[in-house]
Parts: C-alpha cells; sequence; structure tokens
C-alpha cells in the first residue's frame, strides 16, 4: 500500500521485500518471462537445488521412430524459487520440513514459447532440471540453447502463432 509523506503508520506493519507475495518478480529482467515448473523431492534432487542456483534444463522425449531423445534442452537457468503446494519458500526457516511443489525460473520470451511448448507435444515431453556443482552457481550466467537438435525437435512438433496486431516492444494490444 502507499503511505503518503509525513502520514502516521506502525512500523511493526512494513514487510521486506523479499516477504512480498510477487517478491519473485523482483528478479526477473525486462524481455524475460516467470515460468512455473512442477517439481518434487526426487527431481530436485532431495531438495539440493537451492533459490539462485544455476540449473540446466534436460528434456526426455519420443521422436517419430519410438526412440529415446535425451538431451540438454537449456544450459545456465537461474532458479528464483522453490516452493511448497501452499506457495512457501521450501528453504525458508519453519518447524515443519516442507516438499518442493513448484520451482520458478525467467527466461527470454522466445526460449518460454519454446518451454512451454513442451506441454502441448503429444507423447509427452518431460522437462527436468539438472543441477550442477557449486562453483557453476557461484557467476551470474546467461541462459542459452543446450542443443540445436533438441530445439528443433520442439520447433517441429509445433506451430507458432503470433497475432499480428500484437506488438511485443510496446507490450500492447493495438486493436483499434
Amino acid at each position: 500500500t502507499m503511505i503518503a509523506a509525513g502520514s502516521i503508520f506502525y512500523s511493526d506493519l512494513l514487510v521486506e521485500e523479499a516477504n512480498l507475495p510477487d517478491a519473485i518478480l523482483y528478479d526477473v529482467n525486462e524481455g524475460e518471462r516467470v515460468v512455473s515448473f512442477p517439481v518434487d523431492t526426487v527431481s530436485t534432487y532431495g531438495n539440493s537445488i537451492y533459490t539462485g542456483n544455476y540449473v540446466d534444463l534436460y528434456v526426455k522425449a519420443e521422436n517419430e521412430n519410438n526412440k529415446i531423445i535425451f538431451g540438454k534442452l537449456f544450459e545456465s537457468v537461474k532458479v528464483l524459487a522453490v516452493l511448497d503446494s501452499q506457495g512457501n519458500d521450501v528453504f525458508e526457516s519453519s518447524s515443519e520440513a516442507r516438499k518442493p511443489a513448484k520451482m520458478w525460473f525467467a527466461v527470454k520470451n522466445d526460449y518460454y514459447t519454446l518451454l512451454k511448448s513442451t506441454e502441448a507435444i503429444s507423447g509427452g515431453v518431460k522437462v527436468m532440471p539438472i543441477p550442477r556443482n557449486a562453483s557453476y552457481s557461484a557467476t551470474d550466467r546467461d541462459t542459452t540453447i543446450g542443443s540445436q537438435y533438441i530445439e528443433q525437435f520442439i520447433k517441429g512438433k509445433i506451430m507458432n502463432y503470433v497475432d499480428p496486431s500484437y506488438d511485443e516492444a510496446s507490450n500492447s494490444n493495438n486493436q483499434g
């Protein structure tokens, strides 16, 4: 809420920015979109993927010849948060153990489309976060495509529709 200059307020009602319900969105850069990704204790390697870590996203799918495809879709994806089913931070100090349900991260807009397209491919495409070592996460990194083959496989299974009236640059829908 807004507090007018010079007005009286109770300091114990103030909340740190990190504790706001939408705090995850503050770490998202311009030109990126947030992804909420379902996880569990096994897929987070026993809760060893933490907020701020960089992970690689691998894909497991089946091609037209019923052969399994397994490879890196994205490299260096920064984890924004790991939350339980109630939206609480799994690693926040608490008297109860929390089970991970969602992992949040942000990717470039065109990567977002590619990633979300995996959900629509018939036959199922499984996306898996794979952690790296601690020194890998110690340095900020740019997310990149991990495999041109995996990228082309996914793009070959989907058809992107772009609304010609939507202007991505201004984030406005120009339908007069």
